[in-house]
């Protein structure tokens, strides 16, 4: 992601164009292993319908490369480290 990031960025400069970038960043809890695996399923199957909405498809039939501008969406959840401080606690303080 940061290689392909930093690529798209370089070029982009070298054509005085914005990179077209989506970011969100947010904070949330768990408190069970099943709650989790719910949200994740639930999550997929939402992007999954988002994309077949509004995105054209990435490849043609023929295998060959579909018309139009190919993004990569990459989406992560880790836990958050014990020592590090959120948001939502600094906000309670």
């Amino acid at each position: 992601m940061q290689s392909e990031l930093s690529l798209a960025t370089q070029r982009a400069e070298q054509q005085s164009r914005p990179v077209a970038t989506l970011s969100m960043n947010t904070e949330l809890r768990f408190t069970s292993a099943a709650q989790r695996a719910k949200f994740a399923e639930e999550l997929q199957t939402q992007i999954m319908e988002v994309i077949a909405r509004h995105a054209s498809p990435y490849q043609n039939s023929d295998d060959t490369p579909a018309e139009g501008r190919p993004f990569r969406l990459i989406l992560g959840c880790y836990p958050i480290p014990a020592c590090e401080k959120t948001k939502s606690d600094a906000e309670a303080l």
